[in-house]
């Protein structure tokens, strides 16, 4: 029996001694995890299609260059969904990272620090297509002549949204403001209102989604009034944000220079706004997008 009990004993000890011989470094040391925890980064994003929305392929062009330019600097990246005020509202008191597509203003500077901007969205007039509506001159030279030549219509915006500036300050216009853009193109339709502010890609959007009717009806007025850029705008609540800015700023450019981000617009259909980025001048957050990030 001894001798039994012997040998069964060297038996657990042959197969028990590998795994005596690993190295400590097979288990996560605590200082591993935080590193690992470091390279990871939580932001909220709303659903705004064709930009970003949990339906759309790849959510979106806005979430895959976002994502894409973090992975390339080395982040794990998790988006949340919420609407918009809750996901300032957890931005500034750093329950997540940051936010996006963020437009940048300098009210929100004080809770908010920007990244490098990309292409957002066109910004122009849609109108229907027997309205005799031109621009007397090119907008991008002179928007405000070109805002004089259409000042006989009657122009719909959308209450609470950031216009083109020349749209705003143009006190000869009369301007009448609907709660959406799906509102003001059924408005637009229906002869309501002669033309209405809007983001070519929102627009095109609805008209391919749910107004398919008023598709051969209506049409974007060429040129835009102006280029919005987007921003991921990160808090300086939250821990690291100062290197996870300049990780996206880092990962962005290296997109850009590889011709990723190029890839990603095409792929999205929407690589037009690459060619409005060279030939507009904004006169409002364009302006801002060649300043250095907070």
């Amino acid at each position: 029996m001894g001798r039994d009990v012997s040998r069964w004993i060297r038996i657990l000890v042959w197969l028990l001694w590998p795994m005596a011989m690993l190295p400590a470094s097979a288990s996560p040391s605590s200082s591993e995890a935080e590193v690992t925890e470091a390279k990871r980064i939580t932001l909220a994003t709303l659903e705004w299609p064709p930009y970003v929305a949990q339906r759309l392929k790849g959510r979106g062009y806005v979430h895959e260059l976002v994502v894409t330019a973090l992975e390339r600097a080395g982040y794990e990246v998790h988006v949340k969904f919420v609407p918009w005020p809750r996901a300032v509202r957890e931005a500034s008191v750093g329950e997540v990272d940051g936010i996006f597509p963020a437009y940048y203003t300098k009210e929100r500077t004080r809770q908010l620090a920007f990244s490098t901007p990309f292409a957002g969205g066109p910004v122009g007039l849609y109108k229907r297509k027997d309205t005799p509506a031109r621009y007397p001159v090119d907008p991008r030279s002179n928007p405000v002549a070109a805002l004089q030549g259409i000042r006989e219509h009657t122009v719909g915006v959308v209450r609470g949204y950031a216009n083109p500036l020349a749209v705003d300050n143009a006190d000869f216009l009369n301007k009448e403001t609907a709660k959406s853009d799906l509102v003001n193109l059924r408005r637009l339709y229906h002869k309501r209102v002669g033309l209405i502010v809007i983001d070519k890609f929102v627009a095109d959007y609805l008209l391919e989604t749910l107004l398919k009717e008023y598709r051969e009806e209506l049409e974007f007025m060429h040129p835009p009034l102006e280029l919005k850029y987007f921003y991921v705008a990160f808090s300086p609540k939250a821990p690291n944000y100062q290197e996870k800015l300049e990780a996206f700023n880092r990962g962005l450019a290296q997109i850009t220079e590889d011709g990723t981000l190029k890839r990603i617009y095409e792929q999205y259909g929407v690589s037009t706004v690459l060619h409005y980025e060279h030939d507009l001048s904004s006169t409002g957050l364009q302006e801002e997008a060649g300043k250095p990030a907070n």
